[in-house]
């Protein structure tokens, strides 16, 4: 068998390569007569791979039913505990099973006991959103006393959370099952159908499943039963995802949640928190307002404090959202009711950033609702991802007659994809999180790393090699070349690149268009598989991955 090396240096025969910014995964195909062979040169000698075909092992299985209903008894779907091997929750199930709830007529999966303050129900099978893109996860779940009688929905410390090993670093931390993010139902007998968006997994596999029905406040003291779980899916890609990064939500009288007015000012005096002059909802207002006749009247409430968008660096800001009404008076006093927002003298400024005043405009769309009560939202995508540092809200203009209340206030941020969410799952900040970097020293920087599947951490692990085998097609042999590339909205454009003599350099390398590509599918939960076939009709060719960033 000839090799066709025509003296060139084993450097020539490089398995990755970098060049002007472009990267590329390579492989050399030699057909002499009906003697074929493909060599995987990476980092290994010319020589000792000529016989070597290397295939891919196949991952395990993958499911894609992600709708557990626990309408058979004693079945719990796959559903177990922690396990000491797992986490620290181990064992505080006593026991669980699928059988008749204890009120109502519901087949349920439910806790027989706790043992301790931190059970966990796990689901450890990969899970496939088969093709399409996962929209929600929702859980119909309620909690029980010891003698079994329903109680009211207390979230704190249900988690829920997705993916990675369980009892492993990595955990997709939900917030608390029930609490302001999750879109909540509440049924009759204390059932509350909770969903939350998971559309940011896209279309990757999601490693593992974990809902703690009973918070660690409860101790051995509540029960929990389940009536279904369930993952959906949509056949339409998702829109950028959002993450409530902080919230000031006034539901506990005197809790101003860090608001206060202008101190230097002192002209809305007395914040509070407290019931609304009407309706059910407690609201951030104060007992009076009054011109201190320093210089113009500028009534402003602010907070101060430190919020990231979240990921690290990576997550940006998308909007500033707050619920807000004047109102003619002072509450307490008689004859204070809700007015029409008047715009004017109105003013936001979130960090030192002038968004201009609650007004639709550039940076603002204002909604108008029943009672006075207007949803203000601003874009602040400008902020990037610079911590949220302080806040200023001026809720009227100059006339101390007036006072206001203010519902809600919610910061939200872009949940990072591609790059930046890798980097974010690596712990890269700052010059290391740059795409040019080579933080683990292995000679491949970030962006090569991300694209063929590295870790830029670890300088043993450098990315997915393409792989080869012999195999017939239309009467004549082919090779079967495999490559893998980053699934989902990577932001990476790939494509093949052909030569036929490496002695040409650069200029010997155009776009190869003779193979036919089969297909791809799911390699692991960030990689894709893609396949394509290539004719032999050449002495001597060599086949190369080309990733460009977008």
């Amino acid at each position: 068998m000839q090799e066709h090396t025509q003296g060139i240096d084993i450097d020539a025969y490089t398995g990755a390569g970098v060049s002007s910014g472009v990267h590329y995964r390579y492989i050399k195909l030699v057909d002499v007569g009906n003697d074929f062979y493909p060599g995987s040169v990476a980092g290994a000698d010319i020589n000792a791979v000529g016989a070597i075909s290397t295939i891919a092992i196949p991952p395990p299985p993958i499911i894609t039913d992600t709708d557990w209903q626990f309408n058979t008894l004693g079945d719990t779907e796959g559903w177990t505990q922690a396990t000491l091997a797992l986490v620290s929750g181990a064992g505080d199930i006593a026991a669980f099973t699928v059988t008749n709830a204890f009120l109502g007529t519901e087949i349920v999966l439910a806790s027989q006991g706790i043992n301790g303050n931190d059970p966990q129900l796990i689901y450890t099978n990969r899970l496939s959103p088969d093709g399409e893109y996962w929209s929600t996860a929702e859980i119909r779940v309620r909690q029980l006393d010891l003698a079994g009688t329903p109680l009211a929905w207390d979230s704190a410390g249900c988690a829920a959370v997705l993916d990675n090993n369980l009892g492993g670093t990595g955990w997709t931390v939900l917030p608390a099952i029930g609490g302001v993010s999750w879109d909540v139902q509440n049924q009759s007998d204390d059932w509350i159908v909770a969903t939350i968006s998971i559309s940011s997994y896209e279309t990757n596999l999601i490693n593992g499943i974990r809902f703690d029905p009973v918070g660690q406040d409860a101790g051995t003291n509540k029960n929990f039963e389940v009536d279904y779980i369930k993952l959906t899916t949509t056949g339409a890609p998702p829109p950028l995802s959002r993450t409530l990064a902080a919230s000031w939500e006034f539901n506990a009288t005197g809790d101003t949640e860090g608001f206060t007015n202008n101190v230097l000012r002192n002209e809305i005096l007395g914040v509070t928190v407290t019931n609304a002059i009407n309706g059910s909802e407690m609201v951030l207002t104060s007992e009076d307002v009054e011109d201190n006749a320093l210089d113009n009247f500028d009534p402003q409430i602010r907070w101060s404090g430190s919020v990231s968008p979240g990921n690290g660096a990576w997550d940006e800001w998308d909007t500033l959202e707050f619920r807000i009404r004047q109102l003619s008076g002072n509450p307490g006093e008689a004859g204070t009711t809700s007015t029409s927002f008047a715009l004017g003298g109105t003013l936001t400024l979130f960090n030192s950033f002038n968004m201009g005043g609650i007004q639709n405009g550039a940076y603002c769309t204002v909604s108008n609702e029943s009672d006075g009560w207007i949803t203000v939202v601003y874009d602040i995508s400008s902020e990037g991802s610079d911590a949220f540092t302080g806040l200023r809200i001026d809720p009227f203009s100059d006339d101390e007659s007036k006072n206001f209340e203010v519902d809600w206030i919610r910061v939200y941020s872009m949940a990072a994809v591609g790059y930046g969410a890798w980097t974010a799952e690596f712990g890269l900040t700052g010059t290391n999180a740059v795409s040019g970097a080579d933080s683990d020293g292995d000679l491949f920087n970030n962006f090569y790393e991300y694209a063929f599947g590295g870790n830029p951490t670890n300088a043993l692990v450098t990315g997915l090699n393409p792989v080869s085998s012999m195999v017939a097609s239309g009467g004549s042999n082919v090779l079967e070349y495999v490559y893998y590339r980053r699934a989902g909205n990577s932001g990476v454009d790939y494509s093949l690149e052909s030569s036929t003599n490496l002695l040409l350099g650069a200029g010997g390398w155009s776009e190869y268009t003779g193979a036919t590509l089969i297909g791809s599918g799911t390699y692991n939960d960030e990689m894709d598989a893609v396949t394509n076939l290539v004719p032999i009709n050449l002495d001597q060719m060599f086949i190369r991955t080309k990733a460009v960033e977008q």
